[in-house]
């Protein structure tokens, strides 16, 4: 299993890119909105920032994936599609 979190600059476009990772099979899907009191994953579970993501200084809408191994392209290129950061 691969644990994959990435930064978007909108909410419409993480939405779009967790429903494209949902019908490819993703195992876990968490998101975060930018606007969420603690910025944390909607479902309540800690989380760690990658080094990337501080040198962002406007709050970003984060999305954590878990995916098999063997789809782990397939996810980080659906993610660059709607435009996430990785």
């Amino acid at each position: 299993m691969e644990n994959l979190t990435a930064y978007f600059d909108n909410q419409s476009d993480l939405e779009l890119a967790a429903a494209a990772l949902r019908e490819q099979g993703a195992v876990d899907i968490k998101t975060a909105a930018a606007d969420s009191p603690d910025n944390g994953f909607m479902d309540g579970q800690p989380h760690s920032l990658q080094a990337g993501a501080l040198e962002h200084s406007a709050p970003l809408n984060r999305l954590q994936v878990v995916v098999e191994s063997s789809r782990r392209r397939q996810a980080e290129d659906t993610i660059a599609h709607w435009g996430g950061k990785l």
